[in-house]
């Protein structure tokens, strides 16, 4: 049995943790908090990477892949304490697609 990441899913995991990290230091992290809000230039910038549309099949605008690229694009946003709407972005795209 396999549990080390495939090449495509290491591609996403490295490119979230760069942008993440890039986007979200600490200190960004507790002003966007204090203010309840989130970045809205970083928030552009996932939806052009087609992040929210990563688990959306292709035929519906989405990335077509699975689940699990999915669940290892969420861990980098926890890791990286992102305060974005992609978590419920997300959830709204699954519900709508099923």
């Amino acid at each position: 049995m396999r549990f080390d990441l495939a090449d495509e899913q290491k591609a996403i995991h490295d490119s979230a943790r760069d942008m993440l990290a890039k986007r979200y230091p600490m200190r960004r992290v507790r002003e966007l908090a204090e203010a309840g809000e989130y970045d809205d230039d970083a928030w552009k910038e996932v939806a052009r990477l087609g992040w929210p549309g990563l688990a959306i099949p292709e035929e519906h605008g989405g990335q077509g892949l699975g689940l699990v690229e999915l669940a290892v694009l969420l861990e980098e946003f926890g890791y990286a304490v992102a305060p974005s709407p992609f978590l419920s972005t997300v959830s709204a795209a699954l519900l709508i697609d099923r």
